[in-house]
C-alpha cells in the first residue's frame, strides 16, 4: 500500500482472479447463448460487477492504506452483522441461539481488540541525536 494506489491494486486483484474463472468457466461460454438474455440479465451483470465486486474492492484497498490492515480487517468481522441485520430487517428470517451466540463472539472479539488496544507512551531520551517516537512511526508505517 505504500508504493501502489488502491485503485491499482483493485486492477491486479481483479484481473489475477479473473484468469482462472476465465480459463474454468470456457466450457460453459462455448454452450451458452448471449442473445437470449434480455436487458435485465445486462443491468444485472452491470450492477454485479460495479457495485459488489469493483467498487467493494476500492473502497477495502483504501481503507487499508488509511487505518492499516489490522483495523480494515477488524471491521470486515462486521459483515455477518449487517447480512443477518438485513435478512431480519428485508427478508423476514429469524435468528436460532447458536447464530446468536456465535454474533456475540464476533463482538466481543472486536470490543476486546478495541479496548485492549492502549497507545504508546512516548519515551523521554536524554540524547536530543535520537529519533522521536512520531519520527519512528513515520518512517515503520502506519500499522
Amino acid at each position: 500500500m505504500r508504493r501502489y494506489s488502491p485503485y491499482r491494486i483493485s486492477a491486479l486483484v481483479l484481473a489475477i482472479g479473473w484468469v482462472p474463472l476465465a480459463l474454468v468457466s470456457i466450457p460453459q461460454l462455448s454452450e451458452q447463448q448471449f442473445s437470449s438474455f434480455g436487458w435485465k440479465v445486462w443491468l444485472g451483470f452491470g450492477y454485479a460487477v460495479v457495485g459488489p465486486l469493483f467498487l467493494t474492492n476500492i473502497l477495502w484497498f483504501t481503507s487499508i492504506d488509511r487505518v492499516g490492515a489490522s483495523r480494515a480487517s477488524l471491521f470486515a468481522n462486521l459483515q455477518p452483522f449487517f447480512a443477518v441485520f438485513f435478512a431480519l430487517i428485508l427478508l423476514s428470517e429469524s435468528l436460532h441461539t447458536m447464530e446468536i451466540a456465535g454474533g456475540l463472539l464476533i463482538f466481543a472479539g472486536i470490543a476486546f481488540e478495541r479496548l485492549s488496544r492502549r497507545p504508546l507512551a512516548p519515551q523521554v531520551t536524554g540524547r536530543g541525536d535520537e529519533a522521536s517516537e512520531a519520527d519512528i512511526r513515520e518512517a515503520v508505517g502506519r500499522e
